[in-house]
């Protein structure tokens, strides 16, 4: 299963020792208050998730925290202040160009173990991360014409670790929606049929059901710049537990007022 439907980032020469690295930093025993860092968007979104997942899977009796990174604060002047304040022992970012403010990537690697996936274009004067930081990007662990959306990254990774339901495979292909990436994992969308026929209408198109849901995961974090939305991984992970998944969609919708976004 895990080899058909993200053959596209499984099959890379670098995948394997990069999720060993990934996996090792998020299963240590000794991490009970992670905190997860995510681009405000719909792949971002879909990153934490199973990110969220894999903390969940590795140890039940974590308090995850959660918290959307806006575009505007891509500085992350904000990140020192958050990081006394949470007391988390363990900070996972994706999706988010941290990596290209070292002074402030230094100062939170010593207040815990960092955890970066990131797959856009990294600067090449960088100083390489502190020793406490993992860095994966597929830009400098393959070849810098890789570009794989981090929803395929932490989507591959909950697969292999055998801790994702069907249902959720909506999200990894509405992360890659929302990257422009969905085309890329044929696979992926030829499942669509089987466990979410609905979405699984022309899912390529700008004007399908898949489309429509991605956008307004997206227009949720345009309409509440600077919003905490703490819960919106926990929620959704209970509805797709307990529901048919189009009715968990149209729960979390209406429970987020995605509708009015």
């Amino acid at each position: 299963m895990v080899s058909e439907l993200i053959a596209p980032i499984t099959s890379a020469s670098w995948w394997q020792t990069a999720f060993e690295r990934y996996d090792s930093a998020l299963s240590q025993p000794a991490t009970k208050r992670p905190l997860i860092l995510y681009n405000a968007d719909m792949d971002g979104f879909a990153a934490s998730y199973f990110v969220f997942k894999s903390l969940q899977a590795s140890s039940g009796g974590r308090a995850i925290q959660s918290r959307p990174v806006w575009n505007f604060e891509y500085d992350f002047r904000w990140l020192p202040k958050q990081l006394t304040s949470l007391r988390p022992d363990l900070l996972v970012c994706v999706d988010l160009p941290i990596i290209q403010e070292p002074a402030i990537l230094r100062e939170a690697a010593n207040k815990c173990p960092v955890i970066i996936y990131d797959h856009h274009v990294v600067l090449s004067h960088l100083p390489p991360p502190p020793g406490n930081v993992t860095f994966l990007n597929p830009r400098v662990l393959g070849f810098t014409s890789d570009d794989h959306p981090a929803s395929a990254f932490t989507g591959a990774a909950v697969l292999t670790q055998n801790a994702i339901i069907r249902s959720e495979l909506l999200l990894l292909a509405a992360g890659l929606k929302g990257d422009r990436a969905l085309d890329k994992y044929p696979a992926l969308i030829e499942s669509l049929k089987q466990f979410a026929p609905s979405f699984a209408q022309s899912p390529l198109e700008s004007h399908s059901p898949l489309a429509r849901f991605t956008a307004r995961i997206n227009a949720l974090f345009r309409a509440r710049p600077g919003a905490q939305l703490p819960l919106l991984q926990s929620r959704l992970a209970t509805l797709l537990a307990t529901q048919p998944v189009e009715r968990a969609i149209a729960i979390f919708a209406d429970d987020f007022e995605l509708e009015k976004a």
